[in-house]
């Protein structure tokens, strides 16, 4: 009960740094315990003070500080974008199902922010032995996130790294699910990871079920409680908040008629991406 009380109180946190992670995206380090604890594919809610709290990832977990990555889309992430080192900040988790170790060969699937969870998963997935192939997706080379460190990351015998843009600017020309199409003929992957815009996680997801292989989406919704009371992120008959925002095969294949296609406004009403 005590656990469950401090993730729910609000701790007000300083910016320890910020740092450019591409042309359109920054990441903001921070001290908390709780958030030290977390599981790769968990999400906190941050909150700006007189501005708004809203959901994000942690893209980077260790003991001391965690760090979350942002690009500025609404009233939040917009104020969050301007902060500097020294501000504070207000958070409240982690919250949710994170992502589950599985497979000896995973291929971890990221677009855009949607890279952020996957960086801390790769880490994880590695410290255990795991054979990770880790594949960046973005429009073009300025708005690929996390370069340098995936970079340094996959930097041995047990990670691949795979980039592709829709211009060719770097890496494969194309999009991440035709690059992971062609991966999967090539290779033996007995997991998929995918984090990004919606309508490419569907394409990552159908391809896995179809070649028989598992797979685990991490989804974004409107969030306001984050503990399962508002209903706010409802998925099908899921509370993302709760349920998720990791989902798996059974999960996934439970919601396929919103997945890409489905999404809730503020007031909770469904309306198409």
């Amino acid at each position: 009960m005590e656990l469950l009380t401090s993730v729910n109180r609000p701790r007000i946190c300083k910016i320890l740094s910020v740092q450019n992670e591409s042309a359109t995206m920054k990441t903001f380090e921070f001290a908390d315990d709780e958030c030290s604890a977390a599981t790769a594919g968990q999400f906190i809610m941050l909150w700006i003070p007189g501005v708004d709290e809203f959901p994000l990832s942690l893209s980077n977990i260790k003991s001391g500080s965690v760090s979350v990555t942002v690009k500025p889309w609404a009233e939040g992430s917009n104020s969050l974008y301007k902060m500097r080192t020294g501000e504070l900040i207000g958070v409240r988790g982690p919250y949710g199902r994170g992502f589950q170790l599985k497979g000896r060969s995973a291929a971890l699937v990221g677009g855009g922010t949607g890279i952020a969870p996957l960086i801390p998963l790769a880490e994880a997935l590695l410290s255990e032995d795991r054979e990770v192939t880790l594949l960046l997706a973005a429009k073009t080379r300025s708005e690929l996130p996390f370069l340098a460190k995936a970079t340094k990351l996959m930097d041995f015998d047990k990670g691949e790294l795979i980039l592709t843009t829709d211009d060719g600017s770097i890496g494969v020309k194309g999009q991440a699910p035709k690059t992971l199409n062609s991966l999967m003929g090539k290779k033996k992957i007995d997991m998929v990871y995918v984090c990004g815009p919606e309508f490419m996680m569907q394409k990552v997801v159908q391809l896995s079920i179809a070649r028989g292989i598992e797979v685990q989406a991490s989804l974004e919704r409107i969030m306001k409680c984050a503990i399962g009371l508002c209903g706010s992120c409802c998925v099908g008959d899921l509370i993302l908040c709760r349920d998720g925002p990791v989902l798996d095969s059974h999960e996934l294949i439970k919601v396929e008629d919103e997945l890409g296609l489905l999404t809730r406004d503020k007031s909770g009403r469904i309306s198409s991406l």
